[in-house]
């Protein structure tokens, strides 16, 4: 299951750590998550389980820090993306991020 309208603002420049609950049933014992924010359909940022996502249970959180931030202004669509040990992908959250100036 997809955990939608996952929806917020910050302000660029903030550093921010987003938590997000396993809801699809996918195991993250062993799985790769891929965390992209796009905006016009153009990736401007991407976090993975091997740079910027942490993994504790059943719950992953991506890790933006200021540095990934400062540019950004409007708004931003955000995307996580499950693939668990057997190759099976799932998307597990999608939603906007409005960063203010």
């Amino acid at each position: 299951m997809t955990v939608s309208n996952q929806n917020f603002t910050m302000y660029a420049g903030d550093s921010k750590n987003i938590a997000v609950k396993n809801l699809s049933g996918i195991s993250y014992d062993g799985a790769s998550i891929v965390w992209t924010l796009s905006i016009n359909g153009g990736q401007v940022l991407s976090k993975s389980t091997s740079s910027g996502i942490t993994i504790s249970g059943d719950t992953f959180t991506v890790v933006l820090n200021s540095s990934d931030t400062t540019n950004l202004s409007g708004e931003y669509m955000q995307k996580a993306k499950v693939t668990d040990i057997f190759g099976k992908v799932s998307t597990s959250m999608t939603g906007t991020i409005t960063f203010k100036k």
